[in-house]
């Protein structure tokens, strides 16, 4: 589980994903001011091979995570 990161830290990410075994829930943040950097950070690691979701940050664990194996598919 992630929050959104800045271009240098979704770089160092997004590299770990090169064998397409990477899986990511991003955690939306509360504040409206880093959804740029979550779309940013899905758009990087999803190019990347990662198998990624977005939840929202109260949704429950195995919920989220259902998201991503669903997304995965």
């Amino acid at each position: 589980m992630l929050g959104p990161h800045d271009p240098d830290a979704r770089h160092k990410l997004a590299a770990l994903g090169a064998e397409g075994t990477c899986w990511a829930i991003l955690v939306t943040p509360r504040g409206a001011g880093f959804q740029h950097e979550m779309d940013e950070t899905a758009a990087e690691l999803s190019t990347s091979g990662w198998q990624v979701s977005t939840s929202e940050a109260r949704t429950d664990p195995e919920r989220a995570w259902a998201l991503l194996a669903e997304r995965a598919r």
